[in-house]
């Protein structure tokens, strides 16, 4: 890239500097360095960044599975939801309580009724077996 002065001619430098993704280039230094656990960098800047919740850094901040949430920022792993909980959607913060009378399938993914026979006492808990001289049809 050049300019034209009056009578001189001068070079300008661009200097590029390129990033590997996950990775963060210091101004004044000449090599990457590997971001913290919980940041990524997607290599249009030279600073790391956090992951925010509901995503977690598995080789650039990754929205959570559906299952699964993340309330906090730079976090390495989502946290599987409890029994009674689910988290329905990709990226959830947080897992969100089935209904009374309701606990979660198997995957985390959803709410079932309880079976006959069981009840769910309160919203998040799971399905318990009636108490003797008890019963649940639905």
């Amino acid at each position: 890239f050049f300019l034209m002065g009056a009578n001189t001619l001068h070079l300008l430098l661009l200097v590029s500097v390129f990033v590997v993704l996950g990775c963060f280039m210091r101004v004044d230094a000449a090599s990457c360095f590997p971001c913290d656990a919980g940041t990524f960098s997607n290599g249009a800047t030279n600073d790391c960044i956090n992951c925010p919740p509901g995503e977690c850094e598995i080789g650039g901040c990754t929205q959570c599975p559906v299952g699964t949430s993340q309330p906090q920022t730079n976090q390495t792993q989502c946290i599987p939801c409890m029994d009674g909980f689910v988290a329905s959607n990709p990226g959830e913060v947080v897992c969100k309580p089935c209904e009374k009378g309701e606990t979660s399938n198997e995957e985390k993914t959803s709410c079932v009724a309880c079976n006959p026979g069981t009840y769910s006492p309160s919203s998040g808990s799971t399905c318990e077996v009636c108490p003797v001289g008890t019963y649940q049809e639905s």
